[in-house]
């Protein structure tokens, strides 16, 4: 018997791409920033019902917006009387404002949004919408009545169908001057701060829905984006 000489096998592991653990690192990266920019559902707001006219306004709202405490009833008569505080900013967005010389981050106004609902015939001047008049059907500013802050330009106005009904969308930018000491400059500071409302009208019913929101420089885009967001979800409806 011839035996042959035996060859030793050698056991390879199989061959890693170089570029593997980059294509890992870079599908993970993706994941996470989809679930950070991915908005949350957002939540809906049921109005209350008015009692003469058997309707109530429903919107929805970012989850991330808190509601302020309520304020003291006031002079004007509301059916829906609700504030929202801007979300918390995150500690990047916080160390922009902080570093940036935007001079947005100096203003003594709120960043919020407010809604509001109510009747203007019935209640008469003590309706929040008395100073709005109809316009072919649109609600409209009611001159001279209607007065704007010093120092206030209209940027925008115009007329739109919000839920079919219609509404009224407006654009207004306050500029003021400000103490710079805060940031660390002598003398005062130019700033901006912008107001978005958003202001419906029932066909045929005595009824009114407002969305205001009031922004500075830095956070405009913010405002804008919930208040037009709100009007896109605004349902009115028939409860009784």
């Amino acid at each position: 018997m011839v035996t042959s000489a035996s060859r030793s096998i050698i056991l390879r592991s199989p061959h890693k791409p170089a570029w593997l653990p980059v294509v890992l690192v870079i599908a993970v990266l993706s994941c996470t920033a989809i679930w950070l920019i991915h908005p949350a559902p957002r939540h809906r707001c049921i109005g209350n019902t008015d009692p003469d006219t058997g309707c109530r306004f429903t919107f929805t709202l970012a989850p991330e917006w808190t509601p302020k405490e309520k304020p003291k009833p006031g002079f004007s008569k509301k059916q829906d009387d609700l504030t929202f505080s801007m979300p918390k900013p995150s500690r990047f967005q916080i160390w922009l404002e902080t570093h940036l010389p935007h001079g947005a981050s100096y203003t003594h106004f709120e960043n919020e949004v407010s809604v509001c609902s109510g009747d203007k015939i019935r209640s008469g001047n003590r309706s929040p919408f008395r100073n709005f008049e109809l316009q072919g059907d649109y609600p409209s500013p009611k001159h001279p009545d209607f007065v704007e802050p010093p120092g206030t330009r209209v940027m925008e106005e115009t007329h739109l169908l919000v839920s079919g009904q219609p509404a009224l969308w407006r654009l207004t930018r306050a500029d003021y001057q400000v103490s710079a000491i805060a940031a660390g400059r002598r003398g005062k500071t130019s700033n901006k701060f912008y107001t978005y409302t958003l202001v419906v009208k029932v066909k045929g019913r005595d009824a009114w829905f407002a969305a205001v929101g009031s922004g500075d420089e830095g956070h405009r885009f913010q405002i804008q984006d919930e208040v037009q967001a709100i009007g896109d979800s605004l349902r009115i409806e028939k409860v009784r």
